[in-house]
């Protein structure tokens, strides 16, 4: 299936990418950052806490290889549980800044936890419009950063 070919790989890949990446801007913007992977083995906890300013930031990562062919069809996210789905909601509920981070191909996409109930389903345009912040190419970290700053 094209959504899970090397996920694991690519999204320790990614993840490692968007942390240097986020840590070198933040520190050319002046802001006070931390950034701190998750290894643990209780469900649904995201994979990454990171600090902008003081403001704490749960984001659950999710890596897919390729755009299905056909425009209309669903990018899926098989790896994305119902406990992750919990998790974020919960914590987003009560105060929290809860975000998930879908790169796909060389395209980016954030998800605020309030709009995450359909993510999964969504085809690439769908994709789009939901999400906070799109970048495409070369990652944005300026405007990733500006989205988690205001999120």
């Amino acid at each position: 299936d094209y959504w899970q070919r090397d996920i694991k790989m690519s999204e320790a890949n990614f993840a490692r990418a968007l942390r240097d990446g986020f840590r070198k801007k933040a520190r050319e913007l002046g802001h006070k950052t931390a950034w701190t992977r998750l290894e643990c083995s209780l469900a649904g906890v995201p994979d990454v806490v990171c600090s902008v300013n003081g403001a704490h930031h749960f984001i659950e990562l999710k890596c897919v290889a390729s755009f299905p062919k056909r425009e209309a069809t669903p990018i899926r996210l098989p790896h994305f549980t119902s406990d992750q789905r919990w998790w974020l909601k919960q914590h987003g509920e009560s105060g929290r800044n809860c975000w998930v981070f879908l790169k796909v191909q060389k395209e980016y996409f954030l998800f605020h936890w309030s709009n995450i109930d359909d993510l999964g389903n969504w085809n690439k345009e769908e994709l789009s419009k939901n999400c906070r912040f799109y970048a495409k190419g070369r990652m944005d970290y300026e405007g990733f950063i500006k989205e988690l700053s205001h999120g």
